[in-house]
């Protein structure tokens, strides 16, 4: 008896000849695909238009806290974060300000840093 994988074909000669074909399996792949999501927030704060000696004109500030509580972190993680990437500030009484241009600019570029996988990058 033959089994469920093997033909019955004609050959050239007129006679009846079984053959059997292999089984064959069939190769999968898998993807995996990673959203990030973006969330677009809109907040409003209290601004003042200064002179930034870094960017040579005139931007807006905003106090230390005040961008804390926008970016929802503590004002000394902040703090560090201008410090280590050289955001633009402007040390006046209190906390000192923030250059709003200069902060997001660093960000834009970090995010587009992640966006290529330049992590390296990302810890200088």
């Amino acid at each position: 008896m033959q089994t469920s994988n093997c033909q019955l074909i004609n050959a050239v000669d007129d006679f009846n000849t079984t053959m059997c074909q292999p089984m064959t399996t069939k190769r999968q792949r898998e993807i995996v695909i990673e959203f990030e999501q973006v969330k677009m927030i809109r907040k409003r704060a209290k601004t003042e238009l200064h002179h930034c000696d870094s960017c040579g004109r005139l931007v807006d500030f905003v106090s230390l806290q005040t961008a804390a509580t926008l970016l929802e972190i503590g004002k000394d993680k902040l703090a560090q974060f201008i410090y280590e990437r050289g955001i633009h500030i402007e040390i006046a009484v209190g906390d000192g300000s923030v250059c709003v241009t200069s902060l997001l600019e660093t960000m834009q570029t970090l995010k587009n840093l992640r966006a290529v996988g330049n992590n390296g990058l990302l810890q200088a």
